[in-house]
């Protein structure tokens, strides 16, 4: 499994990622692509039901190939182990996935 992602309870700043070449280490250009972040308690799920997180990428850096996808007050309170993975199109690829932790914190 790939990238793990550690927030707090509550945080809804935006969780920022950075599409570059695995080759090269460059940025990616990523004009006229989409972007999508979907966290889901299973590693495997058969539907969307239990998506507790589920939001498009605003690209921010389109030559610097910079995403970031903000979750709102209701995403961001569901402590807990998940999974997640980063879909990128037009022709939907997953380019990234792994372990998503939302960790319970002080202020409530």
């Amino acid at each position: 499994m790939g990238r793990k992602i550690i927030r707090r309870r509550g945080d809804i700043f935006p969780h920022v990622i950075k599409i570059v070449d695995k080759c090269s280490g460059d940025p990616v250009d990523v004009t006229g692509n989409t972007f999508r972040l979907v966290v889901d308690p299973s590693d495997e799920p058969t539907n969307s039901t239990n998506n507790i997180w589920d939001a498009s990428g605003v690209i921010t850096d389109a030559s610097g190939g910079v995403v970031e996808f903000t979750p709102d007050a209701g995403e961001a309170d569901n402590v807990g182990d998940y999974y997640y993975d980063i879909e990128m199109g037009p022709d939907t690829r997953t380019i990234e996935n792994g372990s998503f932790v939302l960790k319970q914190d002080i202020a409530k």
